[in-house]
């Protein structure tokens, strides 16, 4: 009888080591997609803002450093280069 209350222990223990792995695996997992979501939306943002100071003739005023981001305009080559330094990411579009 010992062995059997013994046997359940362990069983509910493994069960329960199991589930808190499978939980903090799926917390990391939502948290780095929270975080690709941000960095969408920033750059979204950004080129968005870009875009329109390209479209409205002030092509000075694309180039532009603010905390954590880079916005540069290459008008020769068309190029917009936009950075995120917060998170480690950088995105071109022509």
């Amino acid at each position: 009888m010992l062995v059997a209350v013994l046997i359940i222990f362990v069983v509910f223990s493994f069960t329960g080591v199991a589930a808190l792995n499978v939980s903090q695996l799926s917390n990391s997992t939502l948290s780095g997609t929270s975080q690709n979501i941000k960095l969408q939306y920033e750059l979204e943002s950004r080129i968005n803002k870009a875009m329109w100071h390209i479209n409205s003739g002030k092509d000075q005023l694309v180039n532009l450093s603010s905390e954590g981001t880079k916005v540069q305009w290459d008008s020769q080559h068309h190029v917009l280069s936009v950075g995120v330094e917060e998170f480690n990411m950088c995105m071109s579009s022509k």
